[in-house]
């Protein structure tokens, strides 16, 4: 099939071209009129096939960078023959060959007919667009249309908003073309994916990445099924700030609150302080209390000496960012000469005249060199090392004094045997002699010393305790009466004393003894959960460092009132496991000690005192 005519009609002119002599038959006749009619005013090209089909391609307008508009019309004496009709367009002149169709059904009216063209059309590209009608005896077309396109079918980015942001802000990116299908959408802030919230083919909301892994100006892009388009400007990550340090002096142990903008929430976050005197070390606070999304709560341990120092925040994405602003760490506990004796997690502490001792350890099996006896001196701030303890090494023994003599009893030895020996100790001539046996049943689990005698309490294979009283003068031991107390404690036991009665102190209960009655009182039981490692008493305050809760702290109790109550600032060392106490109702400072050892892997080295109780 082949065109045979074509035809220029124009009523402007009053004539008919010759070609329009070639119509015959009725319908074409009247195709002739209608073409005159519908023409009328305008001059307009049109092609003739044999099938009596009328068409004409017009001119392609509203061409941009993402469409264009192509014209068509098409005459034939019965519409219904026309099976398919609309576009082809190519890079070509007229060949029959087509890069591309748009089909817009069948059954063309007389009216011109159009087509909005978004496709991959090449910007700078002539083409060649001509309409078509497909018919039962096959495909005929359209004069020829050349026009250069502007671009084809892409996505693009006409803008952002806001174009700066920290993590978690969200962005509206608006353009045209954008992919709806959000399994296919992705956005990107730099290197890190978004957050798509909505997206629609004109605009897309996506939250910047938490956390960035990076700051500063980064690019957007929008990619689907291999497409990419890039913003026309940069976004903004903001990087964190420090707004403020609460408070800006503070207590070691203590909380700093650090006000922040810009935070990412799901970054892993540190802090530190670092001295301002110029020391090559920088302290980290440990992450207590975690963070919002303007603060960050940092606990500062009790190991931070005073003094005033430079904070910063650190995170793996956004580097160290410093404070504007100074903190002053102020110490109620001042770190001391560490301990340079053997490991001792628990050692056996006692106190005469100010100075603090220590030997053995109170939970392990260890060889004869943990019986050496340790001194420590408050006034010169130093350890001594002094005789060794001739009774051999023994684990879970007790220590107490009567005046300025210590006593060292019970335990277990090496082999397991419970020794009944009950050895006292000289501080002026750092000497041992054995002060007594104990006649009751064993193992010994607390003692402590009044006027002229001591008291031993023990358990063997009953559940009731003995209770023993031994006259340092007649040398002669005297079973006493605990008053029906079935009180079985549990390791650790302490003791102390207090105005002539002696005070037994375990995890659930504290018992007083009174020699002059004979008779036990229950005072108040020491707060629920509550461990004690030491304690140490100052007036009418005993002061019991331990633990409760996980916690260390200093809890009191008051002699006058019969109460306890608590110092709410932890302890200085985190978890104490010994506590070395030196009253002295002159000076009244309180001496604590961390598990001792002088090597890094042992328990620890850290020793504090207070001078001011509370």
């Amino acid at each position: 099939m082949k065109a045979f005519a074509y035809f220029r009609a124009g009523i402007n002119c009053g004539i008919m071209r010759k070609d329009a002599t070639w119509l015959h038959a009725a319908g074409a006749m009247l195709v002739g009129i209608l073409l005159s009619v519908l023409l009328a005013g305008c001059v307009t090209e049109f092609t003739r096939w044999d099938a009596d089909i009328f068409i004409h391609t017009g001119e392609v307008t509203d061409i941009t960078d993402s469409s264009a508009v192509f014209h068509g019309q098409i005459l034939a004496p019965d519409a219904s023959e026309v099976q398919e009709y609309g576009f082809v367009w190519d890079e070509g002149a007229g060949s029959t060959a087509v890069d591309a169709k748009r089909s817009l059904g069948s059954s063309p009216g007389p009216e011109p007919f159009r087509a909005v063209i978004e496709s991959d059309m090449r910007a700078g590209v002539q083409y060649h667009v001509r309409a078509f009608a497909r018919i039962r005896s096959g495909i005929v077309y359209g004069n020829s249309v050349r026009f250069t396109s502007e671009g084809y079918n892409e996505s693009k980015i006409t803008s952002i908003s806001p174009q700066e942001g920290a993590a978690g802000t969200v962005v509206l990116i608006e353009g045209v073309r954008f992919c709806t299908n959000q399994a296919s959408l992705q956005v990107y802030f730099g290197n890190s994916q978004a957050l798509i919230l909505e997206a629609t083919s004109t605009f897309i909301r996506a939250e910047v990445p938490d956390p960035p892994r990076e700051t500063g100006a980064v690019q957007v892009r929008v990619s689907c099924n291999g497409e990419t388009t890039y913003a026309p400007v940069s976004f903004t990550l903001l990087k964190l700030k420090i707004t403020g340090i609460s408070p800006r002096r503070t207590f070691a142990p203590g909380m700093i609150r650090i006000g922040v903008q810009h935070m990412s929430m799901l970054d892993h976050w540190t802090a530190g302080l670092a001295p301002l005197d110029g020391q090559p070390y920088e302290i980290d606070l440990e992450r207590s209390w975690g963070w919002t999304a303007d603060t960050i709560r940092f606990a500062v341990n009790a190991y931070v000496p005073m003094g005033r120092y430079a904070l910063w925040v650190r995170s793996p994405y956004q580097g160290t960012v410093w404070s504007p602003d100074t903190v002053t760490i102020l110490s109620e506990w001042e770190q001391i000469a560490a301990y340079p004796g053997p490991r001792r997690c628990n050692p056996l502490s006692f106190s005469v005249s100010g100075q603090v001792y220590v030997t053995m350890d109170a939970g392990l099996y260890s060889s004869v060199d943990m019986s050496r006896l340790w001194r420590y001196d408050p006034v010169q701030n130093d350890w001594n090392m002094l005789s060794q303890f001739p009774g051999g090494y023994r684990y879970q023994g007790i220590a107490f004094t009567r005046g300025n003599q210590a006593y060292l009893a019970g335990g277990r030895n090496n082999d397991g045997d419970f020794p009944a020996d009950i050895w006292s100790y000289d501080p002026g001539s750092d000497t041992w002699l054995i002060a007594a046996s104990y006649p009751g049943p064993l193992p010994m689990v607390f003692g402590f010393g009044i006027g002229s005698k001591i008291y031993v309490g023990s358990w063997g294979d009953s559940t009731l305790l003995d209770f023993w009283e031994y006259d340092t003068g007649t040398l002669q031991w005297t079973e006493r009466s605990m008053q029906g107390y079935d009180f079985v404690p549990e390791f650790p036991v302490w003791t102390f004393t207090a105005r002539g009665k002696g005070y037994v102190f375990a995890p659930d209960a504290l018992l007083e003894y009174s020699p002059a009655s004979g008779t036990w009182t229950a005072r108040a039981a020491p707060p629920d959960g509550l461990t004690s490692s030491a304690m140490v008493i100052h007036d009418t305050k005993v002061y019991v460092a331990g633990q409760q809760d996980n916690a260390s702290r200093l809890h009191v109790y008051d002699l006058d009132v019969d109460a306890w109550s608590v110092y709410q600032r932890h302890l200085p060392g985190g978890a104490i496991g010994s506590v070395l106490s030196a009253p002295d109702s002159d000076t009244g400072y309180l001496l604590l000690a961390g598990p001792l050892s002088s090597s890094s892997s042992g328990c620890g080295t850290y020793c504090f005192r207070h001078d001011s109780l509370p």
